[in-house]
């Protein structure tokens, strides 16, 4: 027993020296917190964070009550590792009071004073590999916020900050306050291509409602101006604000959207209400600025409604309806709604519920002739057609189910011009890899039109162009630069996999497609079978039709252009067929390169060189005097370097040739017709810089009149030379 009791006395006497001098050290910490030891357990604990340590390091301890604490921290000046950072002063005070043995409340802050020199913030790589478990416990379990926190005085400056990334920002951040009653935050940021600034007055008196206004402006690609006023209570974050967002150039084809009379209410749950109104700034012609016809004047204007309400699983359920809008011809509405954040397994279609997009062109006439005359005129032939055009995504009923349908349909009509098309479709929201598929197929049920004029005796058919038109490339200066003026490097960026894939497909009805032209009799039906996808293929066809040029005929028995998924080039492959008295000449389309090739065969058989004598003389070349042999070869050279087209060996057959020659090396063709009365007529051209017509007329025995125009292609310019010849043969 005594052993026992000696044994408890120490017990006792133990922790009683234990709480002896838990108590001196609680009531002066001073005898625990030397300097010398707040300078040797910073530098084990801290001292890895800083690149320079602070040169006056201070921590106080005052009483604040007799379960509570004052704190004072006070560092200057030290510079910090990451982010990098030099600070002038850092003076914190806090005080708190010990309501368990393991939580503490706060009871107030401040004051806080950060005096930032500079500071650089650098763009943290993701690392890869697993991520840490969530912690059990959270600093809620030790610390207590009140609802009566009182916050002090606060003073901090940052005023150069960068954020060191590819293309930095810098910028300045200002933040003051008395007492609670009265706090500025002022901040303004500069970098590659944008600006933005920004203030917030307030205050933190808690459990009450606080004074809030805050201005915000950014401009870059596009602009955003913002204002917002009103309370809030700091302690639940209720209140009620008001005021109003404006974004510029922000949204593809809207030219600013105005968020106006914009309310944000919570109390338990957060409500917000807006009226839209967008200005649409239609892109009709996206390279409308080398024409010098003025901008259109199509600005409809389209207003709508905003509404957010937070739901009890802590979601936002949104819906936005706009329009309708009824303006120079066009209907437009759309309503959006849905919920956010995305919930789990809905990420893919972003939470949507609703989607409808409605586009109405009920008389396409109305739009065409309020764009005529400005730089985004609708183009022919579609400009003499009138009808509808309507445009249908999604529905309004409610029931989305990761597919929204899609229809297109055009029903426009003239005189001499049809469209008349029907497409159906869906965006699908496939989860897994979480893609978005757009298919469908558009069925051109009707397609006729009349093709402008074209310079037909080219190898290649393409436009002729007005000499009085002069396009903006061709007026400026081209300067020549030397090979080593540049040192280029392309670097070829790696092939980002896209969310979206695209699977359309483009049929048509049997003779969907008519085209006409004089010489198209009656037309060339044309039949289409195209897939656009990640592998484009397919192909256009042209069906039997006849060719009726210069009281010469001849029948295309088929044209196909195709594309094949493992070739992203068109190819193309067609034949022609011209009967002559005695023979039936094919000519066969290929394609070999750039240009198209020429083989010519012929029933009964005959050798390439006879085939184009055929069609030149109307005779085989062992029937030719020497100069008509030499026309031939020249002709059989100026085709087997592709520079001769179709229409230009129907011209020559359909014409009186005297001589033709064609030069290997510069690729020049040329060819003399008889126009009777000593008149002759010589025209030569390489189809891609200069066309020539020469004019040649004997004057008597020895004089010559000749008149040469010549035609720049690239420049459209033009020149005449006339001259008298004198000659004498020997």
């Amino acid at each position: 027993m005594k052993i026992l009791k000696r044994v408890l006395l120490s017990i006792i006497g133990f922790v009683g020296l234990i709480v002896l001098i838990v108590v001196v050290v609680w009531l002066n910490p001073g005898v625990i917190l030397t300097q010398s030891r707040i300078d040797q357990n910073f530098n084990k604990y801290a001292g890895s964070y800083f690149s320079k340590k602070p040169e006056h390091i201070q921590l106080t301890l005052d009483e604040f009550g007799f379960t509570g604490k004052k704190v004072r921290i006070q560092l200057s000046p030290f510079c910090l590792k990451d982010p990098d950072g030099c600070f002038s002063k850092v003076h914190f005070e806090f005080a708190f009071k010990l309501i368990s043995f393991t939580k503490a409340k706060i009871e107030e802050i401040g004051p806080l004073e950060i005096i930032n020199e500079t500071l650089t913030w650098r763009e943290v790589q993701k690392k890869e590999g697993p991520k840490n478990k969530p912690s059990a416990s959270s600093w809620t379990d030790y610390l207590l916020i009140p609802t009566n926190l009182v916050i002090k005085d606060i003073d901090i400056e940052f005023p150069k900050f960068l954020f060191e990334q590819k293309d930095p920002i810098k910028g300045r951040f200002f933040a003051r306050g008395k007492q609670s009653d009265k706090m500025n935050v002022r901040f303004d940021a500069d970098g590659k291509g944008m600006k933005a600034q920004g203030s917030i007055d307030t205050a933190f008196v808690m459990n009450q409602e606080n004074p809030f206004k805050a201005l915000i402006a950014y401009e870059g690609k596009g602009t955003i101006q913002g204002n917002l006023h009103g309370a809030i209570n700091w302690n639940n974050l209720s209140g009620n604000l008001e005021g109003k967002v404006l974004l510029k150039k922000v949204i593809p084809w809207v030219d600013s959207l105005l968020v106006d009379d914009l309310v944000v209410k919570r109390t338990d749950k957060i409500t917000l209400l807006a009226n839209l109104e967008a200005k649409i700034e239609p892109k009709f012609n996206q390279h409308n600025n080398d024409s010098a016809l003025p901008k259109a004047s199509f600005e409809p204007r389209i207003l709508g409604k905003f509404e957010a309400h937070e739901s009890n699983d802590n979601h936002v359920e949104y819906k936005v309806h706009l329009g309708p809008l009824n303006e120079k011809g066009v209907h437009l509405e759309a309503q959006v709604a849905g919920v956010y954040p995305f919930p789990k397994g809905e990420e893919y279609h972003y939470g949507l519920s609703t989607f409808l997009f409605s586009l109405d062109l009920p008389k396409f006439q109305t739009l065409v002739q309020s764009l005529r005359r400005t730089n985004s005129a609708v183009p022919a032939p579609f400009a003499s057609m009138d009808g509808s055009v309507h445009l249908r995504v999604g529905n309004e009923d409610g029931a989305f189910k990761d597919t929204l349908p899609i229809s297109f349909a055009s029903n426009l009509d003239s005189k001499e011009q049809t469209l008349k098309t029907d497409s159906k479709g869906s965006v699908v929201f496939s989860p897994p890899p979480k893609k978005m598929v757009v298919q469908g197929t558009t069925q051109i049920q009707s397609f006729r039109f009349t093709l402008p004029d074209l310079d037909i005796l080219a190898p290649a058919p393409g436009l002729k162009t007005d000499a009085r038109i002069i396009s903006v490339h061709q007026t400026s200066t081209q300067v020549m630069l030397k090979k080593n003026d540049f040192n280029l490097q392309v670097v070829q960026k790696e092939h980002e996999p896209s969310n979206m894939e695209l699977n359309w497909k483009i049929r048509t009805s049997p003779s969907g497609i008519q085209i006409f032209y004089p010489i198209l009799k009656p037309y060339a039906p044309v039949e289409v079978s195209w897939d656009i996808a990640d592998e484009k293929s397919g192909e256009i066809k042209i069906l039997p039709f006849t060719i009726e040029f210069l009281n010469r005929k001849a029948k295309v028995e088929n044209l196909r252009y195709y594309i094949n998924p493992d070739d992203p080039t068109f190819h193309y492959e067609g034949r022609i067929v011209v009967p002559k008295t005695e023979y039936t000449i094919y000519i066969d389309i290929i394609q070999d390169g750039e240009k198209p090739k020429i083989q010519m065969t012929s029933s009964p058989p005959l050798a390439e060189s006879d085939i184009i004598s055929v069609l030149l003389f109307n005779q085989t070349s062992a029937e030719l005097d020497t100069s008509d042999t030499s026309s031939v070869a020249s002709t059989q050279s100026a085709v087997a370097n592709r520079a001769l087209g179709i229409f230009t060996i129907l011209t020559l057959s359909s014409t009186p040739v005297e001589a033709v020659n064609f030069n290997a090396a510069t690729g020049v063709y040329s060819a003399r017709v008889k126009l009777g009365q000593g008149l002759t007529a010589t025209v030569g051209t390489d189809w891609d810089k200069s066309q020539e017509v020469a004019l040649r007329k004997r004057l008597g025995r020895n004089f010559v009149l000749s008149t040469v125009f010549q035609t720049d292609q690239n420049t459209n310019a033009q020149t005449t030379k006339t001259l008298i010849e004198w000659f004498r043969r020997y």
